[in-house]
């Protein structure tokens, strides 16, 4: 079944995006795509277009086939003219992203010319994420995620995707006119915004038995929204199949091994219920920005971002490290103890978290602040450490204590207050986020609710009313003056609206990490003031405590 819209006679017209999303469809069945048991519906609100099922779906169920060959890759970029940019400069396939970004820009710039075409025009002009509110000067948005790691690396991201711009993709632009002229920063910001929040990762196997990642750009599947509960992992919703020899669809050969990514239920689903992918179990900090590792400048930088957040989510998650003092008398033996050993060896800032929601914290991070703790005296038995142990009583209550002390600064940081045990105590920004929230339901609703989809909201009535009596007042002249009010007010509108997602979701990422910190708070007290009773009662009651790192597994 292949419809931009459910199957009932009675389903109201399609808009603009559903008629675009339609051709998609057909360009994507005639070139080798297939879809079952599925419909794009226009649910309305932040799902929009989305994927429902014609009938009931048993988890493992296979609802999508879509050839790799339809798909935007490194391959189909090197196979397009592009490949003489990246015959000339060997480095860029090193990183895809990058080559991915010039590929969308020079398959846009082609307008009808382009095989994608009809996939491009479904993307998304502008994906609002904390990067965007940087370029746009949203500042006052933007306040609202300061002390918190999106914030941090929103910043340093920005300067980097601007350098990037200026010292990798303007050269390219002025060599290569033919195929890039007229790509502009902006166009840069689109390819990279919308790589980062609707590329997909697979495993293609190697002849050797080996896999390696691969990214693309995927049509059609992207209109599925996120949903934790989707499955366990992406890989269980999205597979790479494997063909024999190459595989070429459509206008020209786009390059690559042969091969379809399928999609399947992760869930069981009942009928004309919405189908979801996800794109794993990660915390709103996560979702609004996702980290990877930058491969061209070596630098921790995050380069995904989903730009959403979701009203209940149960995996909030901080990445939190400490380090040795480079001051400390036992810096150098210290750091070489923990470079040593894979669990320390490396501080990610991924948001996979080393303090989570309940009061989690990290291996990593536990050893860390304990290597970071030890003495001259106990050097011999550091290797505890590293093994989940105590080290010694000593040591064990000045790691708690130091890193009750940091993560207390950290709350202090986010707004919080050094006494504060727990969310319960921060009602008023739980009203406050409702308040927002209830605000932009009903700027929304307001807006649907205009004959003709015409987008009015706030004060355009005034701004129309305003025009009329111009148009009384001056004749003809009024109808211009008030569409243009019109005009105005319904920008004012769009903008208001897209003021409150953004201050919605920094709130949110906010309090997430203020919630996160103070679990974590209450469970180092606690076990802080366990093994302090512990050391009171004598050796027996230190030799059965039972450190973090065993309550938490």
């Amino acid at each position: 079944m292949v419809t931009a819209k459910g199957d009932d006679e009675g389903d109201r017209a399609r808009d603009a995006t559903a008629v675009g999303l339609d051709g998609l469809l057909s360009w994507f069945v005639e070139h080798g795509g297939s879809m079952t048991k599925l419909c794009l519906q226009d649910l309305g609100g932040e799902m929009s277009l989305s994927f429902l099922t014609g009938e009931a779906l048993s988890k493992g169920e296979v609802v999508m086939s879509i050839p790799i060959s339809l798909c935007m890759t490194v391959d189909s970029a090197a196979a397009s003219e592009l490949g003489v940019v990246l015959d000339a400069n060997p480095g860029l396939v090193e990183t895809p992203d990058e080559v991915l970004a010039l590929h969308l820009m020079a398959e846009r710039r082609k307008g009808d010319g382009s095989f994608w075409k009809l996939y491009l025009r479904t993307l998304p002009d502008d994906v609002d994420t904390p990067l965007r509110w940087l370029v746009e000067r949203a500042e006052e948005e933007f306040r609202l995620l300061e002390g918190t790691m999106v914030g941090l690396l929103s910043r340093m991201m920005h300067s980097q995707v601007r350098k990037d711009w200026e010292e990798l993709h303007l050269p390219l632009v002025e060599a290569h006119p033919e195929i890039l002229g007229g790509v502009t920063f902006e166009d840069y910001l689109w390819a990279m915004s919308s790589i980062w929040s609707r590329s997909f990762d697979y495993q293609e196997p190697g002849s050797d038995g080996s896999s390696c990642s691969r990214r693309a750009m995927v049509p059609v599947i992207n209109a599925a929204n996120h949903d934790p509960s989707a499955a366990g992992s992406l890989s269980e919703i999205i597979e790479f199949q494997a063909q024999e020899g190459g595989l070429s669809i459509g206008t020209g050969d786009r390059g690559g091994a042969g091969g379809t990514l399928r999609v399947s239920a992760g869930r069981d689903y009942a009928a004309r219920e919405q189908f979801f992918i996800l794109y794993g179990r990660y915390s709103n900090a996560k979702l609004l920005y996702r980290h990877e590792h930058s491969r061209r400048t070596g630098i921790d930088l995050a380069l995904r971002f989903y730009g959403f957040v979701l009203a209940s989510n149960p995996y909030g998650a901080l990445d939190y490290w400490v380090r040795v003092p480079p001051t400390d008398p036992g810096f150098p033996w210290k750091q070489a103890l923990l470079d040593e050993h894979a669990l320390t060896a490396a501080q990610a800032y991924d948001f996979s978290g080393t303090v989570r929601a309940g009061g989690w914290i990290s291996p990593a991070l536990l050893a860390t602040v304990r290597v970071a703790q030890l003495t001259a005296d106990e050097r011999p038995v550091a290797e505890k450490a590293l093994e989940g142990k105590m080290v010694t009583p000593r040591n064990e209550a000045a790691s708690l204590g130091a890193l009750l002390a940091g993560l207390r600064r950290k709350l202090i940081t986010l707004g919080g207050t050094a006494d504060e045990r727990s969310p319960s105590g921060w009602e008023k920004e739980k009203q406050d986020i409702a308040a927002l929230e209830g605000e932009l339901e009903r700027r929304q609703q307001r807006r649907q609710s205009h004959e003709g989809g015409r987008e009015l909201a706030g004060g355009e009535e005034e701004g129309q009313e305003r025009g009329k009596e111009e148009d009384r007042e001056e004749g003809g002249a009024g109808a211009a003056i008030t569409a243009a009010a019109a005009s105005r007010c319904s920008a004012s509108g769009a903008a208001a609206i897209k003021s409150l997602r953004r201050r919605v979701a920094a709130a949110k990422v906010r309090l997430e990490e203020k919630a996160v910190v103070a679990d974590a708070i209450v469970a180092l007290e606690a076990s802080l003031r366990e093994l302090q009773e512990a050391a009171s009662s004598g050796v027996g009651a230190i030799a059965s405590f039972e450190t973090l790192d065993s309550r938490i597994g």
